[in-house]
C-alpha cells in the first residue's frame, strides 16, 4: 500500500466533531484526512482512491448501498476500518452488506493512528 505514504484517508461519520483528537493525530503523521459531507461528496472521494477508509458505526456513516458497492468493489487495496461502540444497533442495515478488514472501538483512536504510521512505514499492515 505505497499510496499510504500520501496519507489519504477518508472518514465517513455524521460527527466529524467527534473524532476531532483523531483527525489532528492523523494529520500529524502527514496524511490527508477528507470527512465527506454527503454522499455524492463520498462517491468523488472514494474515486480518489484512498488508502483507508474509517467507517462510523457508533455515530453513523451516511452510507448507501452505492456507497457499500463502490467501498466492495474496489481493486487496488483500501483499508476499511469500522469504528464502533460495542454493537451496531440501529445501523446493522446500514452495514451489513459491508466488507471491513477490522473493528476498533470509537473511543479508542491509538490503533488507527498505529495503522497509518504502519502504513507509512512498510506496505505491509497487520490487523488483529
Amino acid at each position: 500500500m505505497t499510496r499510504a505514504a500520501h496519507g489519504e484517508v477518508l472518514l465517513l461519520t455524521a460527527r466529524p466533531a467527534a473524532h476531532g483528537a483523531l483527525v489532528r493525530a492523523l494529520r500529524g503523521l502527514g496524511a490527508r484526512v477528507s470527512v465527506p459531507h454527503a454522499a455524492v461528496q463520498t462517491v468523488r472521494l472514494i474515486a480518489r482512491r484512498p488508502s483507508l477508509v474509517l467507517v462510523d458505526l457508533a455515530n453513523g456513516a451516511g452510507l448507501t448501498p452505492e456507497i457499500v458497492g463502490l467501498l466492495n468493489r474496489r481493486r487496488d487495496p483500501v483499508l476499511v476500518l469500522a469504528l464502533h461502540d460495542g454493537s451496531f444497533g440501529l445501523r446493522e442495515r446500514e452495514v451489513a452488506e459491508l466488507s471491513v478488514a477490522g473493528f476498533c472501538p470509537a473511543h479508542d483512536s491509538q490503533p488507527i493512528v498505529d495503522v497509518v504510521a504502519g502504513m507509512r512505514a512498510t506496505d505491509a499492515v497487520s490487523l488483529h
